[in-house]
């Protein structure tokens, strides 16, 4: 299946109806509503500094890591404080707002996973934060879904969310690569969260794909940019196959950008695979850039996922 997934123009589309109910989940849920720029979050926070406390604080620790990110020092502290402090409505949902696109995309791609390779659950979200992607995927398929982070302030907002929107969702506190239980899990993601590949580190990947059953499948997007040779090396001598690559993303509010979305399946015996990973952004400029060039459609939508819902459409009738 996931190589009939890689070898379709559409990969993981879902229907413009699905598409919809995510991207308003995610924004009546958390706040993640339009495509922003991070000249609109500063005004923004600017705007309520002198009032709260606590956009005061957020506003320091964004100029503090840029500052930190220039000079290509160590981001460790700064970014825990960072987490820590966006993960507070309603500055949680404008944080996130920078990478909507990207938020939605990957969501419509891991529900249309789930559903095309019948996952039965349960599920791990590394690096879950809030725990958009974990509660949605939840609530739709009522899977037993784990989200893990690092931050202990965005995991109590993840459950307090989870309280009422996702039942199914647990979240814990976790320090990479430490995961509470011994529970093995069917299916293992993580959107824009720790590295497994991209440095060179293989015990991070090791540790996971422990934790997937024989057979299980390894979701990650955002990890790196090509050549992938490198990495697909490192995941085969990990027995993780690369058997689909795609790419989510849109229209941020300045500019496209896009991540790629990377799928391994655990196995023992040896699989005999192409070179997948390289593929992954097949798809992304003929169809999309006409797609997002269209008078009619909205700087909302200018998303890969809306693109293939309304080519979708069009393909049923």
């Amino acid at each position: 299946m996931l190589r009939q997934l890689h070898d379709s123009p559409l990969r993981l589309a879902c229907a413009m109806e699905t598409v919809r109910t995510i991207d308003a989940f995610l924004a009546n849920t958390y706040g993640i509503a339009d495509p922003s720029t991070f000249d609109i979050l500063s005004r923004k926070l600017e705007g309520v500094a002198t009032t709260d406390r606590h956009a005061a604080r957020l506003l320091r620790v964004l100029e503090e890591r840029n500052v930190v990110y220039a000079e290509q020092g160590s981001t460790a502290k700064v970014d825990a404080r960072f987490f820590d402090l966006t993960a507070v409505p309603p500055y949680a949902g404008w944080i996130h707002e920078l990478k909507r696109a990207c938020i939605l995309d990957a969501a419509v791609a891991l529900t249309q996973l789930i559903s095309d390779l019948d996952i039965t659950g349960p599920v791990l979200d590394v690096g879950c934060h809030v725990g958009y992607h974990a509660s949605w995927l939840a609530s739709r398929t009522h899977l037993p879904v784990t989200g893990i982070d690092r931050s202990t302030r965005a995991v109590a907002l993840a459950r307090t969310i989870a309280a009422t929107h996702a039942p199914s969702a647990s979240f814990e506190v976790a320090d990479f690569p430490r995961v509470p239980g011994t529970a093995a899990f069917e299916f293992v993601y993580s959107v824009d969260g720790p590295y497994f590949f991209k440095r060179g580190n293989p015990q991070l990947a090791a540790f996971f794909r422990d934790r997937l059953v024989e057979g299980g499948v390894f979701a990650v997007v955002g990890e790196a940019w090509p050549p992938f040779a490198a990495m697909t090396t490192m995941a085969r001598e990990l027995s993780l196959y690369p058997l689909l690559s795609d790419v989510v993303g849109g229209w941020m509010g300045q500019e496209f950008e896009g991540m790629p979305l990377l799928v391994f399946l655990k196995s023992s015996t040896p699989l005999d695979v192409s070179s997948t990973l390289d593929r992954f952004d097949a798809v992304w400029e003929s169809n999309f850039r006409t797609y997002a060039n269209l008078t009619s459609t909205s700087r909302r939508e200018k998303t890969q996922a809306y693109c293939r819902a309304r080519a979708l459409a069009h393909q049923n009738h």
